[in-house]
This record gives C-alpha cells, sequence and structure tokens, in this order.
C-alpha cells in the first residue's frame, strides 16, 4: 500500500440514557489523532425500541451531524454517508466558499465533507431511559 493511501478507523460507542433524562452526550477521541475525515455513521438501538431518536454529532467547532427529523434505529439501524448539501441546514460550523471568499449559493451541488477536528461529542436524544445505541463512526485518517 502506497504512504499516501487513505488508512481509515472505526470509533463504536454505546450510548445508553440515564434514569430520568431523555438525552446523553458523549465524548468520542480520535485514537491519538487531532483530525479525521467523516466517512459513515452506523447506528442501531441495541436495547430498547424507541422509535423516534435524533442523533447529533458535533466537533470542537460546532454540529456536523444533525438528524433532520426523528429516526427509527430499531432493527437493522440505519447506515448514514453524510455529505454537506449548499443549505447545511443546523449546522454551524463552517461556510462553503469559492475562489472569491464569498459564500457558496449554487443549488444541486454535493460538497466534500469538511475534516472534524477532536474531540466530537455524539448526542442522542428523545429516546426512552435505559435504552441503548451502539454508534460506528468510520472515519478517514
Amino acid at each position: 500500500m502506497a504512504a499516501d493511501a487513505p488508512r481509515f478507523r472505526k470509533r463504536i460507542v454505546d450510548i445508553t440514557i440515564p434514569a430520568g433524562q431523555t438525552s446523553k452526550a458523549v465524548n468520542v477521541g480520535l485514537g491519538g489523532l487531532k483530525y479525521a475525515r467523516l466517512v459513515s455513521i452506523f447506528a442501531k438501538i441495541t436495547t430498547g425500541s424507541d422509535a423516534t431518536t435524533i442523533l447529533q454529532l458535533a466537533d470542537t467547532k460546532g454540529i456536523v451531524f444533525l438528524d433532520a427529523a426523528a429516526k427509527d434505529y430499531t432493527g437493522a439501524g440505519l447506515r448514514r454517508i453524510p455529505v454537506q448539501d449548499e443549505t447545511r441546514t443546523g449546522l454551524t460550523s463552517y461556510t462553503y466558499v469559492d475562489s472569491t471568499g464569498a459564500a457558496l449559493a449554487g443549488t444541486n451541488m454535493v460538497l466534500p465533507q469538511p475534516v472534524l477536528e477532536g474531540p466530537l461529542t455524539l448526542t442522542w436524544s428523545s429516546a426512552t431511559a435505559g435504552e441503548t445505541l451502539r454508534v460506528e463512526l468510520l472515519l478517514e485518517v
């Protein structure tokens, strides 16, 4: 394998909602690295059956992934490959610009995922106390 070939790292996190709460945030380290690019997210409820939950991922600069509406992570779970659209709805950490520094305002654009700065924070909301969500982040490092 060439020295400049992409390398990947999988981070696996189990999030359990504590009694009396409806959300939980956990820090996710990058395994000794400061930067990584998010390739995919797989999430599955391993304990429980709440079919209306929301997952959010943030780096040190702000939100980089946010479910637009409640999702059903029960059953086989969901594999997500986030790409950023030009509206970046709900995302606060960056703005895509052209070579003059003007914000991009095109339509039907698919933009590359930015490099994330660790540690990351995963937040799982609208879940029932005692339920557990397993999240697998595939990162390019």
